[in-house]
């Protein structure tokens, strides 16, 4: 009853096709149009977002070299941006055992509801892919459409909730493989059977 995934598992390939935490507007947009979701699907699936969280190294740039100006974002807000710089000090080093992890969703950490697009309304994006889908500064006609979904999620956890179901159960149509022989149910996601446990 699962779905058929291909026999081969490509990191690089999937690492090339997903947004970093530094995307701009137009290489999100890029990235989820190359497999078929559009822009409302994106902003959508972007607000899985509000659960979850990130290591400081995803957005440190933000913090004190925004963009190589070797000054912190502007557009962050002051008040978030002097927290994460204390919870983030500029240099620090950390390995797998020593991670500092800061909620995307800074208003209801493990809730899934529509605080998100709110905290992006307030410049209160963690990531900088995040911040993106909202600007005050006018644009491409692109741009006025994610300014316009945030603002009507933000509004409404219902639109928000049905067009999150709608956009991922899209997302998980992407490549499926249909036929006897193309692909196989997996019995570990993270690689074919043939390998056994990935690494």
């Amino acid at each position: 009853m699962g779905r058929k995934d291909g026999p081969k598992a490509g990191l690089a390939e999937a690492n090339a096709g997903i947004p970093t935490p530094n995307s701009t507007l137009h290489e999100i947009i890029g990235k989820f149009q190359a497999v078929g979701l559009s822009i409302s699907q994106m902003v959508a699936l972007s607000g899985g977002h509000t659960i979850g969280r990130a290591r400081c190294e995803s957005f440190a740039d933000r913090l004190s070299n925004f963009k190589g100006t070797g000054a912190p974002d502007p557009t962050m807000d002051p008040n978030m941006l002097s927290e994460l710089q204390k919870k983030c000090p500029q240099g620090t080093v950390t390995d797998d055992n020593n991670v500092t992890l800061v909620p995307l969703d800074r208003n209801s950490i493990d809730l899934f509801d529509n605080n998100y697009f709110k905290n992006l309304i307030n410049s209160k994006g963690l990531l900088g892919s995040d911040q993106s889908l909202f600007s005050n500064i006018s644009g491409s006609d692109a741009a006025q459409l994610t300014n316009d979904l945030v603002i009507s999620f933000s509004n409404n956890a219902g639109i928000f909730t049905t067009s999150f179901v709608d956009a991922i159960i899209k997302m998980g149509q992407i490549n499926v493989h249909t036929g006897a022989d193309n692909g196989e149910i997996r019995k570990n996601c993270r690689s074919p059977n043939s390998l056994g446990v990935a690494s």
